[in-house]
């Protein structure tokens, strides 16, 4: 699609790209972390600019992700799915709960049981479309992979149902667990964010992304 075509990497980023490189090998150096990727894009003209692109991470916030764009995609074409009950038995929850419901405690909780309902009784179908359309694997996903699924919801045309699709990003400006990104910022600012914190291989990873609506002035 469109949408996702790109060139490559534009110049006109440049001032910005050393400023957060250097500021990256600064905290290395202090020994703050040992590995860091990062992807700016500026939404309204494509231009782009990435650090380490090729760097592998964890690939939960990539699953829990398209977790939330594929319920949102089938409810395009099953209206009222959001509505429908799952019973969950399990550690902190228990009960009947709407697919609404439990993908709220996923991206704002970080539930674990909503994360493997959710997970269980996805339309594996819409998933595998997802990843097809976005021209993915399911394995070693980067940095860049993840901003497509930003540009994605982003666009608001993937899931037809205007409603629907800002839904979605109405749900990721829920998230208050984008810090680093967050304090970047003045409050004022409009995000629509997820994150994930994890361990991988006895090594701490910190994720995050979000859409930042600034005015460039």
């Amino acid at each position: 699609p469109l949408l996702l075509s790109d060139v490559g990497e534009s110049s006109l980023l440049d001032p910005m790209r050393v400023s957060v490189d250097s500021a990256l090998n600064e905290m290395k150096a202090k020994g703050m972390f040992t590995d860091a990727s990062v992807y700016f894009r500026r939404m309204d003209d494509g231009i782009w600019f990435s650090i380490n692109p090729n760097g592998i991470f964890d690939q939960q916030l990539f699953s829990d992700v398209s977790l939330l764009i594929a319920y949102y995609k089938a409810a395009d074409s099953h209206p009222g799915l959001l509505d429908q009950s799952f019973a969950v038995n399990g550690k902190t929850l228990n009960g009947n709960f709407k697919i609404s419901e439990l993908l709220i405690k996923l991206f704002k909780e970080d539930n674990e049981d909503a994360r493997k309902v959710l997970s269980e009784r996805v339309d594996k179908k819409v998933v595998s479309d997802l990843y097809n359309d976005l021209k993915l694997s399911h394995s070693s996903l980067t940095i860049v992979d993840l901003a497509k699924f930003l540009r994605l919801v982003y666009n608001s045309t993937y899931v037809a149902d205007n409603n629907l699709s800002e839904l979605i990003l109405k749900l990721m400006a829920e998230n208050n667990h984008t810090e680093a990104i967050r304090n970047a910022f003045d409050p004022s600012v409009k995000l629509a964010g997820l994150d994930n914190d994890a361990m991988r291989n006895g090594v701490a990873e910190m994720q995050e992304m979000a859409i930042v609506y600034k005015d460039q002035n």
